[in-house]
């Protein structure tokens, strides 16, 4: 193979793992192997519900990773702020 369809083909298997390893996500931490949807149209709802949902999940992750790094250190002091005043 010339080095330009080896490199696509690495680049092809790159996008299969991650795919699967959304569907593998969806399966364990979404309950996506719970889908029993009699027509085909719902069970395809049901399914991009869920991605949806990961997807929002991933977005609220990458949020509050923002706001930690923006407002770490005074966030911090206000949780123990917090905490300290119920112990």
């Amino acid at each position: 193979m010339d080095k330009k369809k080896k490199k696509q083909g690495q680049l092809d298997e790159r996008l299969r793992n991650y795919i699967e390893a959304k569907f593998g996500q969806a399966k364990r931490g979404f309950s996506l192997q719970k889908v029993m949807a009699q027509l085909s149209e719902t069970s395809m709802t049901a399914y991009a519900i869920t991605f949806l949902v990961i997807n929002l999940f991933t977005l609220l992750k990458e949020a509050f990773s923002l706001f930690l790094y923006f407002f770490a250190e005074k966030t911090v002091f206000a949780v123990f702020l917090i905490t300290s005043n119920y112990t």
